[in-house]
């Protein structure tokens, strides 16, 4: 069941009544498609900005991510996601090889930064202590 769209700028947002609260719409707005018609005012500038980004920076950001979702989670301000760095089966820094450092119980299997998920179907909550120095492991890195 969604709820109704409420506009927020150039966004309209509708959050969809799932159990734990996940899901939300986004779309944009009259606004929005106003300002998505008037076009890129310098031809280019996003795509030379943003470019293809370096694996070292895709993994950065997906750190910053995990980092920041964490600490709104710590919050309370938005519920758990089911991310490796919450669950049972995640053992940071277990390994020595610094391409896979990571361990996942759930499959025995070692896996590296890049594969750190932020939405897993296989996650189960770790205990509040568990995650706690799980967190202090996979943080100092």
């Amino acid at each position: 069941m969604t709820l109704p769209w409420r506009a927020v700028g150039i966004l309209a947002v509708a959050a969809v009544l799932l159990p734990d609260k996940r899901a939300v719409h986004v779309c944009l707005t009259q606004a929005g498609n106003a300002a998505l018609g008037a076009g890129d005012p310098v031809p280019g500038a996003l795509e030379g900005v943003t470019g293809t980004p370096s694996e070292a920076d895709k993994e950065h950001l997906l750190m910053t991510l995990v980092t920041m979702i964490k600490r709104l989670q710590d919050a309370g301000a938005i519920p758990i996601q089911r991310m490796c760095v919450s669950c049972r089966h995640f053992r940071p820094h277990a390994h020595a090889d610094a391409a896979t450092p990571h361990h996942r119980a759930f499959v025995d299997a070692a896996f590296g930064q890049q594969d750190i998920r932020i939405e897993c179907r296989d996650h189960a909550a770790a205990d509040p202590s568990h995650q706690a120095a799980t967190w202090g492991v996979f943080h100092k890195g």
